[in-house]
């Protein structure tokens, strides 16, 4: 059996000491019934962990977040578990009498995010969507496939990570549901076909002249985007900035 080096040992174990010493910073919303002082702790610490191990530049992706919003539930005190299939659900927690509270966590990390607007690359596979030659079979997908996707969860939580200076700035946001399903409420005229070949379409989301996000179905790769949606729009959970060093790496 090979043994690890010593020295390659105690670097490692430096690196990780050096993360964890390092203070951070945090808000949090107090009407939030996930984020306990616990929660809070353990979740920020994993990401000091994921610095440690990856350096300032690399922000924490989809698998990160769904292993550290796992153990941060469960160190908690609640009973989540991990889904490990293709279920959209990506996590749930264990409540009395079998019930259970699904979510779905989506991630946004891009070197170019916006600070105030979300722009969720893939928010669901979109399966068939170049089927969906006319706006009758393009609403036929929204209700049968679209809406019973969303109404699936009981929230979907987003992960955006951007730096700032010596930080990695993660604010954990709770996407509007309310918002989302408006988009079966939708006018046909309000619909945007972009393409007549692997068909794709811009379904907005308003409030009278206001646009609150826009949905795009991508026929070429096959996928549900959003679009434009104001930061505003999300319930706010909580926000950490975790210290890396270094100069900003925008």
């Amino acid at each position: 059996m090979e043994q690890t080096d010593p020295l390659l040992k105690t670097e490692i174990l430096r690196k990780i000491h050096h993360s964890l010493s390092l203070p951070h910073k945090q808000v949090v919303n107090p009407k939030s019934d996930l984020m306990s002082p616990k929660f809070l702790a353990k979740f920020a610490t994993r990401l000091k962990m994921f610095h440690a191990n990856h350096g300032p530049t690399k922000k924490a992706g989809k698998y990160d977040f769904e292993h550290i919003f796992s153990d941060a539930l469960n160190y908690a005190g609640n009973r989540a578990k991990l889904n490990t299939s293709s279920d959209p659900v990506d996590i749930s927690i264990d409540c009395r009498k079998g019930k259970k509270r699904p979510f779905q966590l989506k991630t946004e990390m891009s070197r170019i995010i916006k600070k105030d607007i979300i722009y969720i690359s893939k928010f669901r596979e979109g399966r068939f969507i170049r089927q969906c030659t006319t706006k009758p079979k393009l609403w036929d997908y929204i209700e049968e496939v679209l809406l019973p996707h969303i109404n699936e969860f009981e929230a979907i939580f987003l992960l955006r990570g951007m730096s700032e200076g010596k930080y990695v700035r993660y604010d954990l946001l709770e996407l509007p549901s309310v918002t989302l399903k408006r988009i079966q409420h939708v006018p046909n005229h309000h619909i945007k076909i972009h393409k007549k070949k692997n068909k794709s379409y811009t379904i907005p989301i308003k409030e009278g002249r206001k646009t609150l996000m826009n949905f795009f179905f991508c026929g070429g790769v096959e996928k549900i985007s959003i679009k434009d949606m104001p930061v505003t729009t999300c319930d706010h959970h909580a926000t950490w900035w975790i210290e890396v060093g270094g100069k900003s790496f925008v």
